[in-house]
């Protein structure tokens, strides 16, 4: 769910996905989320960060995608 306490779901091709950077609004990485070999990036956690609004570097083999993230 978006807005959310910081715990999200990511869905579609998830094993596709190589990492996913979390970056705040002047586009510094706050942390950085990796697929292992054996399986892709499932749910990400950023509980650990204060409120606000964040964004979501989705890296694939299809590209990079960027995604807003709203953290209560």
């Amino acid at each position: 769910p978006n807005p959310s306490n910081g715990v999200y779901q990511i869905s579609g091709e998830s094993k596709d996905i190589q990492k996913i950077n979390i970056l705040n609004s002047n586009g510094a990485v706050l942390k950085e989320f990796k697929a292992t070999d054996v399986q892709g990036i499932d749910q990400i956690n950023i509980t650990d960060v204060k409120r606000g609004v964040y964004f979501a570097q989705i890296i694939s083999a299809e590209g990079v995608t960027t995604k807003r993230l709203i953290k209560n």
